[in-house]
């Protein structure tokens, strides 16, 4: 249940995303404007990776245990958390290619 439900959330944001892009009729930094879902997607899915990296590597690797609170998962779990959920949604999409093997258990 909670594996469709995130499938059909997914879909509606990406959806959503893409009717607003081609609404603007415009591209994000002066680029041409994405004129399919594909390409949506896959600067979407950029930008969210670049996001993801960036932000993990201003933490200092010493930090990554810290959690806020003793009942929240620790800035490393929370990470892979991310990591994993996306790896779900890409085999979900049926992609060519497997999607990569990654140790969600991982704490560096």
């Amino acid at each position: 249940m909670k594996r469709g439900l995130v499938v059909v959330t997914s879909m509606i944001a990406v959806l959503t995303l893409a009717t607003s892009a081609q609404a603007q009729g415009r591209g994000r930094g002066g680029a041409p404007a994405c004129t399919t879902l594909q390409c949506d997607v896959l600067g979407d899915w950029g930008r969210g990776y670049a996001l993801l990296i960036g932000v993990a590597e201003a933490m200092p690797e010493d930090k990554f245990g810290f959690k806020p609170t003793p009942a929240q998962e620790s800035f490393a779990q929370r990470l892979m958390h991310v990591a994993g959920i996306d790896l779900k949604l890409i085999s979900t999409l049926g992609g060519k290619t497997p999607p990569p093997m990654v140790n969600v258990q991982a704490t560096s």
